[in-house]
């Protein structure tokens, strides 16, 4: 059991060397700004949020992650800036970070699903991680192991990431490079470790009224990195509007991390969100279908946030017109 215990803590361990929180970057459903930095500020539309996850539940010392989250558009300008900071503790490892975010949009309108028009966005980010392994918590490392016992116990890097998106009558389709610097691992240094190489995600949805208060999205998002194998995510989205503010949506996933839909690792998630008078809450619930359902039930994560439209609140309304 020690050594499954081990393997999976290790499993998280490297895709946090891969990049960004890979944890949170699974929450995109809740905050597409973690999966593409141009979403800052777009359709004159900012939030504030904060986010706790829990995975691989059941196990003792299971990663545990915390986020703030928060973007805005610049008043009077097409301009929008977010920032994200992350924070991981799995056991033996721990793993914490910031992104900043600015983003450039091309009719800068509020998106209806009647509107005509096309609307762009490009986006850019840095991000800063650190990396830390305590070795003595890891399950089944001893003093004299092999594989840790001469490696560094902790690194910092830097990388850059860029992002693409694009919407008209409900379509969207978004396109992100993250690490586009090819910076070497320095805590694995060893050409069969992990590399801080590009990740790529390609996301798409289609939101479908129905009636005069319900809308159908659904969505895919697909992403990749160099000698990794690709995850898919096939989500459906149902909405009730109570009006044009406040509305209740789940939404239903099915997650494939192999090269193979029907073998591998899969998942189903559920993901709940209700707004109400600009305050949002959102609750989400992943169910492992592979052969990870005999050691763990899954993970769980929960959202508060608050979205304001350009030139609210007024204290960031204040601060923002001085840029």
């Amino acid at each position: 059991m020690k050594v499954i215990q081990l393997l999976l803590y290790l499993l998280v361990i490297i895709q946090s060397t891969n990049g960004q929180n890979a944890v949170f970057q699974n929450q995109y459903l809740f905050n597409p700004l973690l999966i593409n930095p141009a979403y800052a500020g777009g359709q004159k539309e900012g939030e504030v949020q904060v986010m706790y996850k829990k995975y691989l539940s059941g196990f003792d010392n299971a990663p545990i992650s915390k986020l703030f989250s928060i973007h805005a558009p610049i008043p009077k300008k097409r301009i929008g800036l977010g920032l994200n900071i992350f924070s991981d503790t799995n056991g033996g490892s721990g793993y914490k970070g910031l992104e900043g975010s600015f983003a450039y949009h091309i009719n800068y309108d509020t998106v209806d699903l009647k509107d005509s028009k096309y609307h762009l966005s490009f986006g850019i980010s840095t991000t800063i991680n650190q990396l830390s392994i305590d070795r003595a918590n890891l399950f089944g490392v001893e003093e004299t192991d092999p594989i840790l016992s001469n490696r560094k116990l902790s690194s910092a890097s830097g990388n850059a990431n860029v992002g693409l998106l694009l919407y008209n009558r409900g379509f969207s389709i978004g396109l992100s490079i993250y690490n586009i610097i090819p910076i070497p691992n320095k805590l694995y240094p060893s050409t069969l470790e992990p590399k801080a190489s590009p990740l790529v995600f390609i996301q798409s949805g289609y939101q479908l009224p129905v009636g005069e208060q319900f809308t159908i999205t659904p969505s895919l998002m697909f992403h990749t990195q160099q000698n990794a194998n690709y995850n898919l995510d096939v989500n459906l989205g149902f909405a009730y509007h109570i009006n044009n503010k406040d509305f209740v949506q789940l939404i239903t996933s099915y997650k494939s991390f192999s090269e193979n839909l029907s073998k591998g690792s899969q998942a189903i998630a559920m993901n709940i969100q209700m707004v109400f008078s600009s305050f949002f809450v959102g609750f989400h619930f992943e169910i492992p279908t592979s052969i990870v359902s005999n050691f763990t039930s899954g993970g769980h994560a929960i959202q508060f946030g608050y979205k304001f439209k350009e030139g609210k609140p007024k204290l960031l309304q204040s601060q923002l017109e001085e840029f």
